[in-house]
């Protein structure tokens, strides 16, 4: 970079730096060169094309390679350096057959180079596999279609892809034959390699060697139309994969192949189930099955987690999790790791609308931890291990996982994963933790950004989702106006018929009636949903509906039923830790938990209901109001008693752990109990919530 800054008397940016320092490879004589070069070139752009377009043909690169050190060598050498110069990596049997002489003067010829320092890089320690320093690579290939023009290059590719598919190493033979313009081979060894690229991930290589062959050559085959179809889908050209897919379907039909109409049916039930279509994913799942063999263990593996997503997306919990566990099975059968990354993703999925957060949790991080490879897979599962970190509370490791997606969506941007508009829950869980930390400016944006993600997208079940959770924040903001707006147009569309899909949009519309001090049309809406979730086993939502069935009881009035509600979902709540799914209801939920809490029932969960009072109640210090204070003050051994009470520990756990007798423990909580003004444990922990003491 010193050296460059000095010659050309200016600073380049690092990508442009970096790009020189791999064309040249320390080669201080090229690098010299490439400065000299550089000169005319005013303006970083230009830089940047001379190094893509010119430096390897560079008449002055050219001619000091070419009469300095190329002329310089004997006629054999020459020879060799010419025939082998069009190989990226080569090694001595593979020169032979290139350059036509014996593999014992090839090793011979490649020893001699590396003994020359003649711009040839060693690539393993065994001394197999070498290559050439690119600038050197550049000039000779220059100087070899001088020699032999485009038919005698093309030759020499024909002869290194022969010997690649016969070593097996059928990329290179494909590139190979691309060159060699010999695309009937390379279309038939297309046709063999596809499904282990698409297993890996290489949908952008597939795409690019089909896109290269002549199109009549490669449209009469099912299995490379088919695999074109998967290349594009998966790389996120979501739209044009459809028409090879059809292409393949015809043909698969005019040769009554089962098999091939079933891989054809399997890639339509996941284009449906990743754009949420449950009836299409379970029907072109069914019909896979129906068509391809048991023998076919990826396909079917397959179809059968599809089918098992297909029944998540329609509520349908317990058939969901026995089709994904069978899945499971033969996923592990067949060895394909995709498939088992969407299996682990769709079960995790599953747990969480158990709401088995936990599990879930665990799931995510497995398939997190295995798919370093296969990123899709792994950001899905970030967004929805954020979600869960979100319902914890735990908003810092929330937006550690936000943030590596966004990084990562730059590379990303054009996959099948970030197409269909899964963006727009990376900003809804961003919105929801400012929203949460009252940076209402920024929540709004996120909130809006979200929105337009999901409806650039056309996914309607991200649009519900993202819509339901902007309009609470209009809710919380007064944005009575926008609120309507939203409210007007939802109910055109709801047929009166509850549903997993609707069910974002008929809570929303629960608590916009419960603002407009409609509670009991809430508690109508509600009741078929809440005995659909409870049918369905989707506890998740069972509880969110219950939360808002006990706020429209208070808001009538009903105290106890409200309270009644409230523990119940409380019970269910606290083995998973649910958090902002009470914290998030407001003021509202502040004061119905202040009522559970001097009720003096539950004393299970009464350290539970004082976690979410003590966030709630930093969330909203306005709700605070003075505070009363005792005519004694409390004594340090007081207090933690009162955080024992509150844990729920026996006398017995408290000497225990304080290290005194059980006599000790009952004395001094007498004294607690007196300067408190009561006479037991529950009477305890009402007063020292009313007194904010814990």
């Amino acid at each position: 970079g010193s050296f460059l800054h000095l010659t050309l008397e200016r600073d380049l940016e690092p990508s442009t730096l970096t790009t020189i320092l791999s064309r040249t490879e320390g080669w201080i004589a090229g690098l010299q060169l490439t400065a000299l070069l550089l000169q005319g070139q005013r303006t970083e752009a230009e830089v940047r094309q001379f190094l893509a377009e010119t430096l390897g043909t560079h008449r002055y690169l050219v001619e000091y390679l070419g009469e300095e050190v190329f002329s310089h060598q004997p006629e054999a050498v020459r020879s060799f350096l010419l025939h082998t110069c069009i190989l990226e990596r080569f090694s001595a049997p593979l020169c032979a057959v290139v350059s036509g002489i014996s593999e014992e003067e090839s090793s011979a010829r490649l020893s001699s180079l590396e003994q020359a320092n003649l711009f040839l890089v060693p690539l393993d320690a065994g001394g197999e596999w070498y290559r050439f320093h690119p600038l050197w690579a550049s000039v000779l290939r220059l100087l070899l279609m001088r020699m032999l023009g485009a038919a005698g290059v093309a030759a020499l590719y024909g002869r290194a892809s022969r010997w690649y598919e016969q070593h097996d190493l059928s990329s290179e033979a494909i590139e190979a034959a691309m060159q060699a313009k010999e695309f009937e081979r390379a279309v038939q060894l297309v046709e063999q390699l596809s499904p282990l690229l698409l297993d890996r991930s290489q949908y952008y290589t597939l795409r690019r060697w089909i896109e290269q062959l002549p199109r009549d050559l490669w449209s009469v085959r099912p299995i490379v139309c088919l695999a074109y179809a998967w290349a594009l889908f998966l790389s996120g050209a979501s739209d044009a994969y459809v028409a090879p897919l059809e292409e393949a379907e015809k043909l698969f039909r005019g040769a009554q192949s089962r098999i091939g109409m079933g891989m054809v049916e399997t890639l339509r039930a996941l284009a449906a189930l990743l754009w949420m279509d449950d009836r299409e994913a379970l029907r072109a799942s069914q019909q896979a099955l129906a068509l391809v063999p048991d023998s076919d263990l990826r396909s079917r593996s397959l179809s059968t987690s599809i089918l098992g997503g297909s029944h998540f997306l329609l509520g349908e919990m317990e058939l969901a999790w026995q089709r994904l566990v069978e899945a499971h099975r033969l996923h592990e059968q067949s060895g394909s790791l995709p498939g088992l990354l969407v299996n682990m993703n769709l079960q995790a999925n599953v747990l969480a609308a158990q709401g088995r957060l936990h599990e879930a949790a665990e799931r995510y991080q497995q398939v997190i931890e295995a798919a370093a490879e296969r990123r899709e897979n792994a950001i899905d599962a970030s967004i929805r291990q954020a979600g869960i970190l979100y319902e914890w509370n735990a908003f810092e490791r929330a937006e550690e996982h936000l943030a590596g997606i966004l990084d990562e969506s730059q590379t990303l941007v054009a996959s099948t994963f970030f197409a269909r508009g899964a963006l727009s829950l990376v900003y809804l869980v961003q919105a929801r933790i400012r929203q949460a930390r009252g940076e209402d400016e920024a929540a709004s944006a996120l909130f809006r950004q979200a929105v337009t993600v999901a409806r650039q997208r056309q996914h309607r079940r991200f649009l519900a989702q993202t819509q339901a959770a902007q309009v609470r924040f209009w809710l919380a903001h007064g944005q009575g106006e926008a609120v309507t707006r939203w409210r007007d147009a939802w109910v055109r569309t709801y047929d009166g018929t509850p549903s997993s899909e609707h069910e974002p949009g008929a809570l929303t519309l629960a608590r916009v009636l419960l603002g407009e001090g409609e509670p009991e049309q809430a508690l109508r809406l509600l009741d078929g949903f809440r005995v659909l979730a409870s049918t369905q086993g989707r506890l998740s939502s069972e509880l969110e509906i219950l939360v808002l069935c006990a706020l429209a009881q208070d808001t009538l009035g009903k105290s106890t039923q409200a309270t009644q509600l409230l523990e119940q979902a409380l019970t269910l709540a606290k083995p998973e830790g649910y958090v902002r799914l009470f914290v998030d209801e407001g003021v509202p939920m502040l004061n119905l938990l202040r009522q559970v809490a001097s009720s003096g029932r539950g004393r299970h969960r009464a350290r539970y209901v004082h976690q979410l009072l003590s966030v709630l109640q930093a969330e909203h210090p306005e709700q605070a109001g003075p505070l009363p204070s005792l005519l004694v003050p409390l004594s340090g051994r007081e207090r933690t008693l009162l955080r024992s009470l509150a844990a729920g520990r026996s006398t017995a756990e408290m000497a225990d752990e304080l290290v005194v007798s059980a006599n000790t423990i009952k004395a001094q909580l007498s004294s607690l109990y007196h300067k408190l003004n009561v006479h037991s444990r529950q009477q305890a922990l009402s007063e020292a919530v009313r007194l904010h003491l814990l």
